[in-house]
């Protein structure tokens, strides 16, 4: 079972993990979201390096930002592409920022497994994923909630991409499966959901799409 410690910014800034292998990442993030605000280490695996930092009010009031941190020091492969290096981000209403555990567990097994996410992955968890119905996975894309220029940074001769988490329906889910990633991303261009409730209902092309091709909110 994964023995978890939160921690502080202060606390993670004098950690060797941090100091020795993150800095640039955490000048990074930052710079984009501002001062951390806490965090999660696994005291149980501290030679991984993993963690996860928390951002409050960011990108926007209201709303908090998880990032991993340490997985972008590993090549990870993917399907149809060499080696890549990912940190993993996920937005969450304050009230529910707590959630850094599941997402340092989705980077471990990343990790373990030597393989990144795919633009437009679907990563399942079942139905009632973070305490909410309706959700039953999370969908991989790159971040559009902050400037362009956040999305990726150089690291000495490698480029670490972060790749958002969007919490998503079992019929969006399976419009991604049916129809396409590009789908499900231009059915949330054209209706622009808060991508950020964790209660918020199906988009309406999820429910709409022909029978067979969607399996419930």
């Amino acid at each position: 079972m994964t023995d978890l410690r939160k921690f502080t910014r202060a606390g993670m800034l004098h950690d060797p993990c941090v100091t020795d292998a993150a800095p640039d990442l955490v000048t990074h993030l930052e710079a984009h979201l501002g001062l951390m605000t806490a965090g999660w280490k696994d005291d149980a695996a501290p030679r991984s390096g993993l963690q996860v930092v928390k951002f409050g009010d960011a990108p926007f009031t209201g709303v908090s930002t998880l990032v991993t941190l340490g997985l972008s020091h590993h090549h990870l492969g993917h399907a149809g592409a060499g080696a890549a290096h990912q940190e993993f981000l996920m937005h969450l209403p304050n009230a529910r920022s707590n959630n850094g555990p599941p997402l340092l567990d989705l980077a471990r097994d990343h990790l373990r497994a030597g393989r990144g996410l795919r633009q437009g992955e679907t990563i399942e968890f079942g139905k009632g994923f973070l305490g909410s119905p309706g959700l039953v996975g999370l969908w991989a894309h790159s971040p559009v909630y902050l400037p362009d220029e956040f999305a990726t940074y150089k690291l000495g001769e490698k480029t670490v991409r972060l790749v958002w988490l969007i919490p998503i329906t079992a019929a969006e889910a399976a419009l991604s499966a049916a129809q396409g990633w590009r789908t499900l991303r231009t059915a949330f261009l054209e209706e622009n959901p808060d991508l950020t409730d964790l209660d918020r209902p199906s988009v309406q092309a999820a429910l709409t799409a022909p029978e067979g091709h969607h399996h419930g909110v």
